[in-house]
């Protein structure tokens, strides 16, 4: 139980930004809706989908790579020379992704030129730069700048959309000045580029030794992209835009799941590269896992009739073809998300070739359905081709995890939340609940969650008011 203790503390410093900046791109839903057209919401997120490939293969994982090398006890002049190399990594990454953006700009000519690439470089350190004050302990400072971030681009889209009318532009211009001036932020806390790199701390045999790391990570990312990002792709070139921007609608309102356990999972990471050390992590494991899955199976039972609630209010009348498609979209990104937490352990004992071949095993059936179910069944032959791939994933690993730590989990003690949240999951993709049997199904929900997580809610209480007594 102080396994679920620790993660909770964690994880509620995580909420702060990681919740709330998703929460806030959530709200402006009613902006976006009502400002963009279906074709040009769905060419900004086929667009991010395209950049998320070359961002991948070129900048070489370096935030993962960072957090590792830095994890543990090491030396001030270590951990120096680690962000110093880092930082020589972005640098070459940057020239890299230079010169092959413009080079395909040259001959495809594609709106938003400019943007999307600024959106790149900006969004690719913004993101280094997270991973740096993690890998200094500041959770505070990670989760407030991504809320801070968040905040700022809300507050500039709504003036760009709704005041200067600019259309699906300002995205792409929200965008880039919000994650810039987050940049400045982490600066000015972490000094890492002003004080701590230096081209004299730069160790080309670490710099090795981190390329060594990420280069499997890399190409499982390349492959990773294969899952969500090339469905978008698919159905941006095969349905056209609007179906892509109907499709990424629905992607707004998983948010909700990834967000409540995408902060367990910041935590988590961080704390399974210190476990992985252990001599003995097995038991550690398998216990974080089943709390994990608990809580997930315990969200989604909540989650799908509490969207049903909201979704009119927050999305005009020419997206609400997204609703059908949201239960199967949420039961993806859970499997997602226990796939991605089971990688990290993998992560954190360095089997980072064990994560390439499961990734690729799950993607190639995702790619395989897609191309089978996209044209009969529309955006929601790409949900099932998902969850079919991450479910494969999830098996490989968990078969891989038995065999290399003696990783073991009892799923009888999940039966109670597995039997609800499947079937649930295709009756409400199916026929979408409507007026007040969502409230009596949300309702249902909650009782069934606080019988189910009894103990664990009961522990954590107990303390909350322990510490503050």
């Amino acid at each position: 139980m102080q396994t679920f203790i620790k993660l909770a503390r964690t994880s509620a410093v995580y909420f702060t930004g990681a919740a709330l900046t998703k929460i806030i791109g959530l709200l402006m839903l009613p902006v976006y809706t009502k400002y963009v057209a279906a074709e040009g919401f769905g060419y900004f997120d086929a667009s991010l989908a395209y950049l998320a490939i070359m961002t991948a293969l070129l900048f070489l994982e370096g935030g993962t790579v960072l957090l590792r090398f830095t994890a543990g006890s090491i030396s001030r002049e270590k951990r120096e020379k680690v962000i110093s190399g880092a930082f020589a990594l972005f640098i070459f990454s940057c020239a890299a992704f230079s010169a092959l953006y413009w080079v395909i700009y040259s001959f495809l000519k594609f709106n938003a030129g400019a943007e999307i690439f600024f959106c790149g470089l900006t969004g690719a350190l913004y993101v280094l730069y997270g991973y740096i004050a993690r890998s200094k302990g500041s959770d505070k400072l990670f989760a407030l700048c991504g809320l801070f971030t968040a905040a700022l681009q809300a507050a500039l889209n709504l003036y760009f959309l709704a005041y200067l009318k600019t259309g699906f532009f300002a995205l792409y211009w929200s965008s880039i000045i919000a994650s810039a001036a987050g940049i400045l932020v982490f600066e000015i806390f972490t000094r890492a580029l002003t004080r701590e790199f230096s081209p004299r701390k730069i160790d080309i045999k670490l710099i090795k030794e981190m390329l060594a790391f990420s280069l499997p990570l890399v190409m499982n990312v390349t492959v990773f992209w294969f899952f969500g990002a090339f469905n978008r792709v698919g159905i941006a070139a095969v349905l056209g835009d609007a179906a892509n921007g109907i499709y990424a609608v629905a992607a707004k309102f998983s948010i909700i799941i990834t967000v409540a356990g995408g902060c367990f999972a910041l935590a988590w990471q961080e704390m399974s590269f210190h476990k992985a050390e252990d001599k003995a992590p097995a038991e550690f494991f398998s216990t974080t896992f089943a709390i994990y899955l608990k809580i997930i199976l315990c969200l989604y039972i909540l989650l799908v009739p509490a969207v049903n609630i909201i979704f009119p209010h927050f999305v005009a009348p020419a997206f609400h073809g997204a609703s059908a498609l949201i239960p199967l979209y949420m039961l993806w990104v859970m499997l997602d998300m226990i796939t991605h937490f089971l990688g990290t352990i993998m992560a954190g004992k360095k089997n980072t070739r064990e994560i390439f071949i499961t990734t690729l095993c799950g993607a190639a059936l995702n790619v395989a359905l897609l191309a089978l179910l996209l044209r009969g069944m529309g955006a929601q032959g790409s949900n099932i081709a998902l969850c079919a791939g991450f479910a494969l994933m999830w098996l490989l690993r968990e078969v891989f995890l038995r065999r290399s730590i003696g990783f073991k989990m009892n799923y009888t003690a999940l039966l109670p939340a597995l039997l609800p949240a499947l079937p649930f999951a295709a009756v409400a993709a199916l026929y979408p609940l409507e007026g007040t049997y969502n409230y009596w199904f949300f309702a249902a929900g909650a009782v069934f969650t606080l019988l189910f997580l009894r103990r664990e809610i009961t522990a954590a209480l107990r303390h909350f008011y322990q510490g503050n007594s």
